[in-house]
């Protein structure tokens, strides 16, 4: 035996009024969603550069290193001296030029296209403000 329940118009708008405000929140989450897992790549990849960006400076700083001269002993004598300098210079002619570092800069591409979601979620606003 099928038993009905009878729901007054006002019963019905809540009702409609509430499903439609729910899949709006699940939307809403999913959206929330989406934004979370982007942001997370975009640091991955932010991290990943910068730990380049990190090695080259390491590099450049020991190459750095080699280029600068050694503070001179004390108890050198002075044509000692003369000749160390007379070698630092002709190695530094000789040494590699650091690496210039190429600087990316990340910036957010104008989103033109709406994503599905946010289409539905505009539907069901929609249907919401005209229930009201």
């Amino acid at each position: 035996m099928t038993q009905y329940v009878k729901l007054s118009p006002e019963e019905q708008l809540f009702g409609a009024k509430g499903l439609l405000e729910a899949q709006a929140g699940i939307l809403t989450s999913m959206q929330h969603l989406e934004n979370y897992r982007r942001l997370r790549e975009e640091e991955l990849k932010m991290k990943i550069l910068i730990k380049k960006i990190m090695g080259e400076a390491k590099e450049n700083l020991s190459a750095l290193n080699k280029l600068l001269p050694e503070p001179p002993a004390p108890k050198k004598s002075r044509k000692k001296e003369q000749e160390v300098e007379e070698k630092s210079v002709e190695e530094n002619n000789e040494t590699r030029v650091p690496k210039r570092t190429k600087v990316i800069r990340m910036t957010k591409e104008p989103e033109e296209n709406i994503s599905p979601i946010e289409q539905e979620l505009e539907e069901i606003r929609r249907k919401i403000s005209r229930l009201s």
